[in-house]
């Protein structure tokens, strides 16, 4: 995990800089505590190669009172091979089939047209643009908010099954 989660590029859309392993240590270890909450509202989960189960990055999911959010990152040599995709894509699912969610929501930079592309694959819809959304890293970022409500959820799935 070292080799990829303190490369500024791939903490970017995180908005969340990591300057050293201790501080790697300590954010793992707050996301490491989360996971006991009862009842679970926040799951992080590793992101491997199903071939030879090397781990090349995370994604994490979050109940909220609204929706079901989520986010990932891979390390940078796996980026533009179609794992972001897959992996949104399976989010996605998990939170409609599984955590029962009405509605998805992610946001990404805006600027980060990749990962733009990435959740409109999924299905997601640009909803909001949120201006000066986080401080992090010495500046202030402008992010675009994406969403996928159930029924539109249920009319793609649909029509990739006819």
């Amino acid at each position: 995990m070292r080799r990829y989660a303190l490369d500024p590029r791939v903490l970017k859309p995180l908005l969340q800089e990591l300057r050293d392993e201790q501080e790697l240590k300590r954010h793992f270890a707050a996301v490491l505590a989360a996971r006991v909450q009862r009842p679970r509202n926040a799951w992080q989960l590793a992101v491997e190669l199903r071939a030879t189960r090397e781990l090349i990055g995370a994604c994490d999911l979050a109940r909220t009172a609204t929706a079901v959010e989520f986010g990932y990152l891979l390390a940078r040599r796996w980026w533009g091979h179609g794992y972001g995709s897959e992996i949104a894509a399976a989010v996605v699912d998990c939170a409609f089939r599984v955590l029962a969610a009405e509605r998805v929501r992610a946001l990404v930079e805006v600027g980060n047209d990749s990962s733009r592309r990435v959740l409109e694959k999924s299905g997601l819809v640009w909803v909001a643009c949120h201006r000066r959304y986080r401080h992090a890293m010495g500046r202030w970022w402008d992010c675009y908010g994406y969403e996928l409500d159930r029924e539109r959820w249920m009319i793609r799935k649909q029509a990739r099954q006819a």
